[in-house]
């Protein structure tokens, strides 16, 4: 089995398991009846994610990619319909789902009605990955101010670590510019957020 095809199969498959993360964090929010303590970012930037990543997969013709982001975009779109269902008020999630189905549209048409599409999208799912990567930075603010990580989901952490670890070294095997850049500072970042469950109490010290 060539190199490629197998880092291909063992990220498809780590990346497979961090999908089903988001499943006790939809828990989470159904034991506490609302949204009110979780941010809708993680969701709309997932699946922003997912599908840019399916389309370029698509334009690639690469099936481990098409494969791993068809799971991947089903799974987000499912985790943000959760999501709404437990927001109270809607009016402030409803005009963040226009605007990310606006952006889908656009990307849509962009496909559609240009003639070499795989730049742009590529560039679009790069920086979508990145926008992921930085998402939960807000809650790493916070276990440096609280020093205490127990609002850090370690697993979820740990596991994007490993998926952009091993997309970085799929990205560079395929010579993919634009899969092996987002994942490579992926990886560095969630490296960083890793290291603070090395550096603080997972519980608060009250005194």
């Amino acid at each position: 089995m060539a190199l490629v095809e197998f880092v291909g199969q063992v990220a498809t498959i780590i990346t497979l398991f961090s999908f089903l993360t988001g499943i006790p964090i939809c828990r989470n929010i159904q034991l506490s009846g609302s949204t009110d303590k979780f941010s809708s970012l993680p969701f709309l930037v997932g699946n922003v994610c997912g599908y840019l990543w399916l389309r370029y997969g698509l334009m690639l013709g690469d099936p481990t990619m098409t494969f791993v982001n068809i799971v991947g975009f089903t799974l987000q779109s499912l985790y943000l319909i959760w999501f709404y269902i437990y927001t109270f008020p809607k009016s402030k999630i409803n005009r963040a789902i226009i605007a990310v189905l606006s952006m889908l549209l656009f990307v849509h048409l962009y496909i559609k009605y240009t003639n070499e599409p795989e730049y742009f999208v590529g560039l679009m799912a790069c920086l979508s990955s990145l926008f992921f990567s930085i998402s939960p930075m807000p809650l790493v603010f916070e276990v440096i101010r609280t020093k205490c990580t127990e609002q850090l989901p370690f697993s979820l952490i740990a596991s994007s670590f490993l998926v952009t670890l091993l997309w970085f070294i799929y990205g560079s095997l395929i010579g993919d510019a634009f899969v092996q850049i987002p994942n490579g500072l992926g990886a560095c970042i969630y490296g960083v957020q890793l290291s603070l469950f090395t550096i603080y109490p997972s519980k608060r010290n009250i005194q």
